[in-house]
């Protein structure tokens, strides 16, 4: 099986990317012009993975020192607005953060913010297997150099520079810290 690219980098793993790439297939192949913003990863996805991490000092991974430019969700929306309201289409364009991070950089900024130490861990056992699945094929994915896509588009389509990771975790490190400590 051949698998669908993610961003311009590299094939994904991940199970809802054929999904995702049949249906920008059938906008290119209706010959009305598009914009079809392909989001990297969302920054705001860290309230699921990382109070767990910052419970137990631990992370396992498998994406070795892949990188994600994460994306805050509020960027995505503006971007979104102003592609919306732009006469111009610009075909299938891959929408990053300004930043690409990996898990070690990811590490050394928690520890800054929030005073914990984290283990990395470089492997996938130990979950249930549908978890295991989904994750391998997400750190497999940035680990191919599948989300490490930085660009402009946000600031060149909004004017406005995307929030950067660690601007983020700052001023989510409250809900971070209170959603550790219900793990």
């Amino acid at each position: 099986m051949k698998l669908p690219p993610y961003g311009s980098f590299a094939p994904s793993l991940i199970a809802y990317a054929p999904v995702h790439y049949a249906t920008e297939q059938s906008i290119e192949r209706s010959g009305i012009p598009f914009t079809i913003l392909r989001v990297n990863s969302y920054a705001n996805n860290v309230f699921w993975w990382l109070p767990p991490i910052l419970a137990s000092g631990r992370w396992i991974t498998s994406a070795g020192e892949g990188r994600t430019a994460y994306i805050d969700r509020l960027d995505v929306a503006r971007t979104a607005a102003a592609a919306l309201t732009n006469s111009e289409a610009l075909g299938r364009v891959d929408l990053g953060g300004p930043e690409a991070l990996s898990t070690s950089d990811i590490a050394s900024i928690a520890k800054d913010i929030f005073d914990i130490s984290i283990a990395l861990q470089q492997v996938a056992a130990g979950l249930p297997a549908g978890v295991a699945k989904h994750l391998t094929s997400v750190d497999a994915t940035t680990r191919n150099g599948g989300f490490d896509g930085v660009n402009d588009l946000v600031v060149r389509l909004t004017g406005v520079p995307p929030r950067r990771f660690r601007d983020f975790l700052i001023e989510n490190r409250d809900g971070l810290l209170a959603a550790r400590a219900a793990k």
